[in-house]
């Protein structure tokens, strides 16, 4: 993320959420924080919910933040008056996403509580921690076992160990904390 990026992305969170409801945007593909930062130079409110984690690339480990929700984002109105037309041909938005003749839109609330869960796993990167817990039930998202269902039997900040239930037996994997969910 530039240095013009970052500037507007720091206005995106900070306002108060009202309980006005949040309009579901479609980005172009991996265009999220390209039209965040449009939509937020014309007044909108902007929410782009992200998640960090770690991705090992040339050998060693570096953090990045990722969207929850690929491909989309949340535009809130700032006021009675502003409208949703000009969305349309913000640069970096493919549309509004629409059911029938009306808009998408989320709760408030929706959006507050994916602000908590966001700030709770920003937490546990920064403090080191895996989000992981023993015991916690995880899906396997890549690799031979993607797909399979697994028990948490130890992590680490980059690493968890899991536990699964394959042909009768127990097996057990250690794979990299982006490998579940």
């Amino acid at each position: 993320m530039g240095p013009v990026v970052s500037k507007f992305a720091q206005q995106k969170t900070d306002e108060s959420v009202s309980s006005e409801p949040w309009y579901v945007v479609r980005s172009k593909p991996q265009c999220e924080r390209y039209a965040q930062m449009h939509l937020l130079r014309q007044k909108y409110r902007v929410y782009l919910p992200l998640y960090a984690r770690w991705k090992r690339r040339l050998g060693e480990w570096h953090r990045r933040q990722d969207p929850w929700f690929p491909g989309y984002l949340f535009v809130q109105l700032s006021d009675a008056e502003q409208s949703l037309t000009p969305i349309h041909s913000t640069y970096g938005v493919s549309c509004l996403v629409r059911f029938g003749d009306s808009y998408a839109r989320v709760p408030g609330q929706f959006v507050t509580d994916l602000k908590v869960l966001e700030d709770q796993q920003r937490q546990f990167i920064e403090a080191g921690m895996s989000p992981f817990r023993r015991g916690q039930k995880v899906r396997i998202q890549t690799g031979v076992f993607q797909g399979r269902d697994a028990v948490v039997a130890h992590s680490a900040q980059q690493r968890v160990t899991v536990l699964l239930q394959m042909m009768g037996r127990r097996l057990k994997d250690d794979l990299d904390s982006a490998e579940v969910s």
